[in-house]
């Protein structure tokens, strides 16, 4: 049994997912004894079989091919897809997604920690066309850098966790961040929970519900901020915008959402469809008093580790304390550690440091004052309305 199967749906995206498997042949430390893919074809017509043909040199992989029909849909090409599979972790990825180097690296540095969790990360999507002979001579991927006008590469999820953490625990919904352009969990979790619910069609929320399934039975989700993607540019791609197509597709799954699972959220229906559509947002963490006991912890030095632990522990059972780590090394299990903690009496922020500042340096000072403003603006607004007053502030205090 390999320990990994990567699972990928495509469909006439011969050209972007030659890409995404040629990069998964350059999994540091890892051979085709450890991971296979499976390519799930939904109905393609632009001859993808053919054009792959020999592009997997370290790893096996198995081709399916489903005719396409009215009832075909990326939950079904996906359940396809892991039920062919003979890994025991499953990586879901998109046809249009390369993975790094060290991606399998950092999956096992979760994994070594508990078996029971499901494994997120962020994407970044790409401006520029890339050619084949950029991905296999690796100049695609070695040394590429944001240029301080691209923010448009950072999907919504970087900014959610610049302003509040990057431990997923410190949401009130860590499952509305899962999704399946980059996403791992174990087989087991799928046969139990049954995997994708192939009603929903077309695009959005079949993902995000696996996660609410897992997530409701018990499965811890983990955000791993080293556990990126690269999205590839093509046409109709910006994924970071929805289509009146997509807005089509997603209203009805929102509403096959919220009649399947009625108790996932208290706010109205009304506001969870503009939320789900990107048109609203809700407060997404938990509520602090206005003068609750600010505890800042700064991670510098690994011999440290085991105190720090310690003092996180005995905080984050107290109630009302704003925990905040700011891990400068992000060497160490600091960040995933964090998060198997659960949600605790004061869950803690984490934040790493060179997240922080590749997200300034994307920002600019300017934009990034202007930023603040905003986010300062809505919870003030926030506050207002409901009565509560809420501290809007940046800088990192202790008491």
């Amino acid at each position: 049994m390999k320990r990994f199967s990567f699972v990928i749906p495509t469909y006439q995206g011969k050209k972007l997912v030659k890409n995404t498997l040629e990069a998964l042949n350059y999994q540091e430390g890892y051979y085709s004894k450890d991971y296979e893919v499976i390519l799930v074809d939904d109905g393609s017509t632009d001859g993808t079989g053919e054009h792959i043909k020999g592009v997997n040199r370290n790893y096996h992989m198995k081709y399916i091919y489903i005719e396409r029909n009215a009832e075909s849909s990326r939950a079904k090409a996906r359940n396809q897809g892991w039920k062919a599979a003979e890994g025991e972790i499953i990586i879901f990825i998109d046809g249009d997604i390369l993975v790094k180097k060290d991606y399998l690296m950092e999956l096992d540095r979760c994994y070594g920690l508990d078996k029971d969790i499901l494994v997120i990360g962020n994407r970044i999507m790409l401006g520029e066309d890339l050619s084949y002979e950029s991905v296999l001579n690796r100049t695609a991927m070695e040394g590429r850098i944001f240029s301080m006008d691209r923010r448009s590469q950072l999907e919504s999820r970087y900014y959610k966790y610049y302003r509040f953490s990057y431990n997923i625990n410190y949401q009130l919904y860590p499952w509305l961040d899962v999704f399946s352009c980059n996403m791992a969990v174990p087989r087991s979790w799928l046969e139990r929970t049954g995997g994708f619910d192939e009603s929903f069609k077309g695009w959005g929320l079949e993902d995000v519900e696996v996660g609410y399934n897992m997530y409701k039975k018990g499965i811890k989700i983990v955000l791993n901020s080293k556990l990126e993607v690269f999205h590839q540019n093509h046409p109709g791609s910006d994924s970071l915008k929805l289509s009146k197509k997509k807005y089509g597709d997603i209203d009805k799954n929102i509403g096959h959402f919220l009649k399947k699972h009625p108790e996932a959220f208290t706010a109205s229906e009304n506001l969870i469809y503009k939320v789900l559509k990107g048109l609203a947002e809700i407060d997404l963490t938990p509520r602090k008093k206005l003068f609750s006991k600010r505890v800042t912890l700064d991670f510098m030095d690994k011999s440290t580790l085991a105190d720090l632990k310690r003092t996180v522990m005995e905080y984050s059972a107290q109630k009302d304390i704003r925990l905040k780590i700011i891990d400068h090394l992000e060497e160490t299990d600091l960040d995933i550690w964090v998060q198997l903690l659960g949600k605790r009496e004061s869950t803690p922020q984490y934040v790493p440091v060179s997240k922080r500042k590749e997200f300034r340096r994307l920002l600019g000072f300017t934009r990034r004052l202007i930023y603040w403003c905003f986010v300062a603006k809505r919870l003030l607004l926030k506050s207002l309305s409901r009565g509560q007053t809420y501290l809007a502030s940046h800088e990192w205090v202790t008491d």
